[in-house]
């Protein structure tokens, strides 16, 4: 992987129904490996293969934050008002055409199939999960840590340029819902 030889760290990156945990704040072990075919229908997909490393980007760490002071606070206090996400997921395009949910590799389902399938269409929300450390193909084990995000999709927009693969670029929705969290079995 790209990331891995320029840093020495490997990612993974997954899409998530908002129906595939009970509880988005602590997912199970047994939710976060429900799909490890990625199967179309299931509530959980494994994008990383799919996702193009310039163009796709998870970050959770600028919060807006409440400085203004009442007579009773000390100088310096602050409250966080709103945490900002900006997530991006740009997926590579695929040239082979994906001929219905039934489908196999050979008849043209791969992963830049499905990650259009799930990114290209306006107004849908999920949650969006980086996990760094693991391989991309590995599942999810006891005491990795997440970041989750709950976002909604936009208008997908093609990237092109000339001797490129196209690219949907789909920059997310935030909806508020923001974690970092630590898988335990």
């Amino acid at each position: 992987m790209a990331l891995e030889r320029l840093q020495g760290r490997v990612y993974r990156w997954y899409i998530a129904s908002p129906l595939a945990f009970a509880d988005w704040r602590d997912p199970q072990l047994d939710e976060l490996k429900a799909n490890p075919t990625n199967d179309p229908n299931g509530l959980i997909w494994n994008l990383s293969c799919a996702l193009n490393v310039d163009g796709s980007t998870f970050d959770i760490a600028d919060s807006e934050l409440d400085d203004s002071l009442t007579f009773c606070q000390e100088a310096g206090d602050t409250s966080v008002t709103s945490r900002n996400a900006e997530v991006v997921f740009e997926s590579e395009r695929s040239s082979v055409p994906w001929v219905g949910a039934a489908a196999t590799v050979p008849n043209g389902f791969n992963s830049a199939n499905l990650a259009f399938s799930l990114l290209a269409w306006r107004g849908i929300e999920y949650f969006a999960i980086l996990s760094i450390g693991e391989e991309p193909e590995d599942p999810f084990a006891d005491g990795d840590e997440l970041y989750i995000a709950r976002v909604v999709t936009d208008h997908g927009g093609d990237e092109m340029g000339t001797g490129e693969n196209i690219r949907l670029s789909q920059n997310f929705a935030f909806r508020g819902d923001v974690a970092k969290l630590r898988v335990e079995a």
